[in-house]
């Protein structure tokens, strides 16, 4: 017998995730295909657009041939800051940079101060090379027939949806990283983008989340292996959709999530000047919704890090750390003098510093790879209390709801809880961003009650909480970690002695 399901894509930044769930948001089908990200110089980073369709393709296929399902809808997630320049014909024009290309520093001085400051008081952010807005003076600057021939600029999941449906559209979750969106009006800034010489012609229409943008063409429908004339909803960045996934109620929750990177997020009820330069501040997926991520650059990929370097391995498989961390969690807090400063990739919220680096400070003979697991995560976790702490000025948090790889590490949420004073819940989902496209599709249909609030009531995490038990060890390890801070900036050093007790 064939159930009734509803079918979430997720454009990753490595692979297309296809994810089926039945009206109880229980999962039924899962698939994966993968594409590559071109990396043809130092600190650049570009996809095709095509490839996402391949990758889509093969992953939709899979999750279909593991499920006996009827699908009544499909949705979507994407990553974020990657804009795809469309021309007349709807075919993307050239490459996709990613958010992780930064070849658009120099395009960052050229915007004058009071558009900065506009841009700014507005949408909450400073432009910065992995957003969108410098991405876009880049190909003005550099490739100007390119940019001359673009008639809109999409994201991701947008082209994915074009392909599907032939709607061109954005939506406010995926459009607040352009730098021209207004959050507090929830539509495009139109006249910051004539100022920033993008015209605002460019700017697709809007739709919202939930809104049913049209139906699956014959063409796709039969690559995907789907029925035709399905209903396929907008859907939103991955971000937004990982929220709804992971069960997070922004009204009262702080997300902390470790992935190569790690991030911090809470929901505000305005732009908080306090933020700006510090965080991004993004809409959510209803109206009114506003959020903003504290991004850590030295997260998990600390971690990775350390897996490649006890492995060998180029690309490790993080099980190899798996004895180390048992051993980790035998060795008493402040791993025994033991200081990692997780800036290996520069150094992120709130003081943005691209100088920065990581360092092991306070190492002797006792200190094995144990010993370094256990401050890494320590590390990690002081650093991410510089963002727990402009939350919590803001307003009260109820609990923290931890994800990614860093909360298979058993004592980690235990620490996070007694460095920030929170009660910590691990989070369910090990997909929530298709898992959060996939319930988008279902609230644009008039499942779970039309609400959003509703569907994340479904898959909200049920596992008991890391109640907080904050002693002064807690307390004079932030110390630590602050007074040694400044050995992150090595060109800073002389002079400077260091202890580290």
């Amino acid at each position: 017998m064939t159930l009734p399901a509803v079918l979430g894509i997720d454009i990753g930044t490595s692979s297309v995730k296809a994810l089926l769930i039945d009206a109880e948001a229980r999962v039924v089908g899962v698939g994966r295909g993968a594409y590559p990200t071109a990396q043809p110089a130092p600190g650049l980073s570009e996809q095709d657009p095509e490839d996402w369709k391949s990758a889509a393709i093969v992953a939709v296929r899979a999750a279909l041939a593991g499920a006996e399902a009827r699908v009544e809808a499909i949705s979507f997630s994407g990553h974020m800051s990657a804009p795809v320049l469309l021309g007349e014909d709807g075919a993307a024009l050239a490459a996709c940079h990613t958010i992780a290309d930064q070849r658009s520093v120099g395009e960052i001085a050229l915007i004058d101060a009071a558009l900065t400051a506009d841009i700014a008081a507005r949408t909450g952010n400073f432009p910065a090379a992995h957003l969108t807005l410098p991405k876009l003076l880049w190909w003005k600057r550099h490739h100007p027939e390119i940019f001359a021939r673009t008639r809109f600029v999409l994201m991701p999941k947008d082209y994915l949806r074009l392909w599907m449906t032939g709607d061109i559209a954005a939506d406010p979750t995926d459009s607040g990283n352009s730098m021209l969106f207004d959050a507090s009006r929830r539509d495009w800034a139109e006249d910051l983008a004539k100022r920033a010489g993008i015209g605002a012609a460019r700017l697709p229409r809007l739709r919202e989340p939930g809104e049913i943008a049209g139906a699956l063409l014959p063409g796709p429908a039969e690559a995907l292996g789907l029925a035709a004339g399905l209903p396929v909803v907008t859907g939103a960045a991955d971000m937004a959709a990982m929220l709804l996934g992971s069960g997070v109620d922004l009204a009262g929750d702080v997300a902390v999530t470790i992935g190569t990177s790690a991030n911090v997020i809470a929901g505000l009820s305005r732009v908080e000047p306090s933020l700006i330069g510090a965080m991004n501040v993004e809409p959510g997926l209803a109206p009114h919704e506003l959020y903003a991520i504290g991004s850590h650059f030295g997260g998990g990929g600390a971690l990775g890090w350390l897996a490649g370097l006890l492995s060998g391995a180029e690309r490790p498989d993080p099980a190899v750390l798996a004895p180390v961390s048992l051993t980790a969690e035998g060795i008493a807090l402040g791993s025994e003098g033991l200081i990692f400063l997780p800036y290996l990739s520069g150094g992120g919220s709130p003081s943005f510093d691209p100088a920065a680096r990581g360092a092991f400070l306070g190492l002797a003979m006792k200190h094995g790879s144990a010993h370094m697991l256990r401050a890494i995560v320590e590390g990690v976790t002081c650093d991410l209390g510089a963002s727990l702490d402009l939350f919590a000025g803001l307003a009260p948090r109820r609990r923290i709801l931890f994800s990614g790889g860093g909360s298979r590490i058993a004592f980690w949420p235990q620490l996070l809880a007694d460095m920030s004073g929170l009660p910590v819940v691990n989070a369910s989902a090990s997909d929530a961003s298709a898992l959060g496209a996939a319930l988008i599709a279902g609230v644009g249909i008039g499942w779970f009650g039309d609400s959003f609030s509703a569907a994340r009531a479904l898959v909200a995490p049920k596992g008991p909480a890391f109640e907080p038990r904050p002693t002064e060890a807690t307390a004079e390890l932030r110390r630590r970690f602050e007074r040694a801070k400044i050995a992150r900036r090595p060109d800073l050093l002389a002079g400077q002695p260091f202890t580290s007790a």
